[in-house]
């Protein structure tokens, strides 16, 4: 349920710092059951930059299929505005700062901002947040050469 996704990816959160990427892998598909696609987005990343449990390079041959289905619903959900669903295509699009989310107008992205049920402004500042979190934790393991 909701309640437990979201408990589960803040502990996944706190268990990343000791670098694991199966637990930003972990924190990405609690992010993506919640639907909070840009704080997703931001963690799937993150596995894919960092080491695993055993200080070797990501187990692709066992998240691969797991990755690129991600990757596609984040396709996915660029495909089509974030505002009012429309089907996008081409060039003619508005990018939200997080890189998560387009849409076909700037009213559309403004309402997506502001809907009181599912507003994106929160996750989205969040997910910049840890965006730079992030990397500052990256940078500090790789003596700032990430």
């Amino acid at each position: 349920d909701m309640q437990s996704n979201s408990l589960a990816a803040l502990a996944y959160e706190k268990s990343v710092t000791a670098g694991s990427n199966r637990g930003a892998m972990s924190t990405a598909n609690c992010y993506f059951k919640l639907e909070k696609y840009c704080l997703a987005k931001i963690w799937l990343l993150y596995a894919c930059m960092t080491k695993n449990d055993y200080g070797t390079d990501p187990p692709w041959s066992d998240w691969k299929d797991w990755r690129d289905e991600r990757r596609q619903e984040l396709r996915t959900i660029r495909d089509s505005c974030g505002g009012c669903g429309s089907a996008l295509e081409g060039e003619a699009r508005e990018m939200c700062a997080c890189l998560t989310y387009c849409y076909c107008s700037r009213d559309c992205q403004k309402r997506h901002w502001n809907r009181s049920e599912d507003g994106h402004r929160e996750e989205c500042k969040e997910s910049r947040k840890r965006k730079f979190q992030l990397q500052a934790l990256l940078d500090k393991r790789s003596g700032g050469k990430s």
